[in-house]
């Protein structure tokens, strides 16, 4: 599309020849669409990059940057969030992606037409686009943060990633685990570094010595935990559960145990973060964080929205609560 910057939700609709509404559930992440037509409208938002949610609108724009495209449940379900809140407000949506937009689409976002404030989704250039923000003024809110900055002044929304591996930890522990692999995300990304902590300060507490060789870094993905976990598994004295900092990671790991012939649950134990859709439905289904990932969205929306207007805000980092979801991944520690 030529001007990506200014594709509608009516563009995309055309270019499918399919009705606008049926593409505004898939951007919602509503029931009642295939899973061919939403796979087909995903493909067509990552490759036009930007995307204005039209709708009306008596108080401005936000625009929201994510890192990849919304094929992925962790951001289709944040942006979902962001949605359904801007509406209630009155705000206007517009999309970006790191993935697939440039940089003049990037700055387009912040001239005459653009957003009065901006959400963003933990993306690789943030730092760029915190530059921006402050250069043309605009109020913004990052979804998960890299931590290396002082993030004093500005709005932050995550979930409580450090408690949440306690308590993964505390349920391993307690099923008699002692060899317990983590893979990390992103160790630039201030919740992997969290989660990290969270591993090492239950080791710690629990009295057993911190072994780096069942420490590996990841990136969120699961052809990684895929690979890291064989090199786990072919350690000489393996692990016996493994702790993967998302659902993709552990999905990962779960595919390389079935690969080595290794029962889930049962000969080694399984965790992942984030409760995606698929946890429940993978066999075994995964013990899991759930994090409200819609609620996220809605918070930052909300942050934002009184940031824009001048009204204070009580929780400038924002954090909110998890919940350890056990299902048939793990299981008692093997002899």
């Amino acid at each position: 599309m030529a001007n990506q910057a200014r594709t509608t939700i009516q563009d995309i609709a055309q270019s499918l020849g399919a009705p606008v509404d049926q593409v505004t559930r898939v951007i919602l992440g509503q029931p009642g669409v295939s899973d061919d037509f939403r796979r087909r409208v995903l493909q067509a938002l990552g490759q036009a990059g930007l995307v204005r949610v039209s709708q009306e609108t008596t108080e401005g724009t936000i625009g929201v940057v994510i890192t990849g495209t919304l094929s992925g449940e962790y951001n289709s379900d944040l942006v979902r969030g962001i949605t359904e809140t801007a509406k209630k407000r009155g705000y206007s949506l517009m999309l970006y992606s790191e993935r697939s937009s440039r940089e003049d689409d990037l700055i387009r976002m912040f001239g005459p037409g653009g957003c009065d404030g901006i959400i963003v989704i933990v993306p690789n250039q943030y730092q760029r686009l915190l530059e921006l923000c402050r250069q043309y003024g605009r109020d913004h809110v990052l979804i998960d943060y890299q931590g290396d900055d002082d993030m004093t002044d500005v709005l932050t929304v995550e979930v409580h990633n450090y408690q949440a591996i306690l308590q993964v930890m505390s349920h391993l522990l307690e099923l008699g685990h002692r060899r317990i692999a983590f893979i990390t995300g992103l160790i630039r990304v201030a919740s992997a570094q969290q989660r990290l902590q969270g591993y090492l300060d239950a080791l710690d507490t629990a009295g057993i010595a911190y072994d780096p060789a069942l420490v590996a870094e990841g990136d969120w993905f699961h052809e990684r935990a895929f690979v890291l976990t064989q090199q786990l598994l072919d350690l000489d004295d393996p692990p016996t559960a493994i702790v993967a900092s998302n659902d993709l990671m552990a999905f990962g790991a779960m595919q390389a145990a079935r690969h080595r012939g290794l029962e889930i649950g049962g000969d080694i134990s399984i965790t992942g973060f984030d409760d995606i859709d698929m946890a429940s439905t993978v066999t075994p289904s995964l013990t899991t964080v759930r994090q409200p990932i819609a609620r996220l969205g809605e918070v930052a929306v909300d942050m934002l929205v009184k940031r824009h207007q001048g009204q204070e805000i009580a929780q400038p980092h924002a954090q909110l609560d998890t919940e350890l979801i056990i299902r048939q991944s793990t299981g008692r520690a093997p002899r």
